[in-house]
């Protein structure tokens, strides 16, 4: 249903002149220009097949490179190397007709919808483009607006919704739009965890089993990734890394030891010390919040017990609260960290 080939988009950033360039003489600044800019590739060869009916996960972190393949997919960047195929169509050749086999819903708000517009009134506008009959739009919108709890709101200027109502008012689309595939970036971003629990229901169970719509996934959850994708696709620095189910993903950790230690008062500067003593083992530090420290420490490797006591001690002695301890099994977010060690090492 979607196939990348050998895909590449760079971008070219400006880096900061030298002060006497920017005394310079207009002319001379345009003559300087490119020797100004530099490369960012933020898709790099990526290529990867998606089956029909399937809910793909593209799993990284900020910056991986997660969007902007969406972009490229969805016809809003043209690529400057390789190509993909979507629903039959060339993104380059035939860009209309892929337009017109997706729908797109972004967390981060580069595509979305005209702010003055009341929720309703939004989804009588993407269904017109779509020609969906009004009486089909209405009935599927009392649905979708009882679903995301936001009857209340339905005629109300999206401008003066929360941001995690404006993102549910998103998400309607692609509730709305059964086209043959949906593109998902960050689509629970900003939402409750009740609702974005919801969702991620309604998307499994209804858009991907239900309607069979292939859905590809951006997210940086890993636990988003896990709960929902048939196959998940880790990208990191423009790159593809590794492509599996999560199930076999895990095995490539499946013999390593994983601690949670769950404290309160972390900082920055225990974070690095923490770090430093636990040598080879993989370290992950997550604050939930910032005020309290609260947050979780995360050690694997193999025989990684051997530096706990060494952890415990540098918290301690940095004043950090330990609420306990606990043996867990290695999560996906496990195997994107070693997956990426390796490919620093490679490199």
């Amino acid at each position: 249903m979607v196939e990348t080939s050998g895909l590449v988009k760079r971008y070219y950033v400006p880096e900061r002149a030298a002060k006497w360039k920017e005394r310079a003489s207009h002319k001379i600044r345009i003559l300087l220009r490119k020797e100004e800019r530099k490369t960012i590739t933020a898709v790099n060869n990526v290529s990867l097949s998606v089956r029909e009916g399937e809910l793909f996960g593209v799993v990284g972190p900020n910056g991986a490179g997660k969007t902007t393949l969406l972009k490229l997919l969805s016809c809003v960047l043209y690529p400057d190397a390789g190509t993909a195929v979507l629903n039959g169509y060339d993104v380059i050749k035939d860009r209309e007709m892929v337009r017109a086999s997706l729908t797109v819903i972004i967390g981060g708000g580069w595509l979305g919808m005209d702010n003055k517009i009341p929720p309703i009134d939004q989804f009588l506008f993407f269904g017109g483009i779509f020609g969906l009959p009004k009486g089909l739009v209405l009935k599927r919108s009392d649905g979708i607006l009882r679903l995301l709890e936001m009857e209340d709101k339905a005629r109300e200027p999206v401008m003066f919704l929360s941001t995690g109502m404006r993102q549910k008012v998103l998400l309607g689309k692609a509730l709305l739009i059964r086209t043959p595939v949906v593109l998902l970036d960050e689509p629970t971003i900003s939402i409750d965890p009740r609702s974005a629990y919801v969702i991620r229901r309604y998307i499994k169970d209804k858009m991907n089993k239900e309607w069979g719509q292939t859905i590809i996934l951006c997210t940086h959850f890993m636990h988003e990734a896990e709960m929902l994708c048939d196959r998940v696709a880790f990208i990191n620095e423009g790159r593809l890394i590794a492509c599996d189910t999560p199930e076999n993903l895990k095995k490539i950790v499946a013999e390593k030891d994983a601690l949670r230690i769950k404290v309160y008062g972390m900082r920055q500067d225990v974070e690095e010390k923490v770090k430093k003593v636990s040598g080879d083992f993989v370290v992950t530090v997550r604050i939930s919040d910032d005020v309290l420290g609260a947050g979780e420490i995360r050690l694997m490797g193999e025989g990684v017990k051997e530096i706990l006591p060494r952890t415990l001690d540098v918290l301690s002695g940095a004043s950090v609260k330990v609420r306990y301890v606990k043996h867990v099994e290695p999560t996906l977010e496990d195997v994107f960290l070693e997956l990426r060690e390796r490919s620093r090492n490679a490199g």
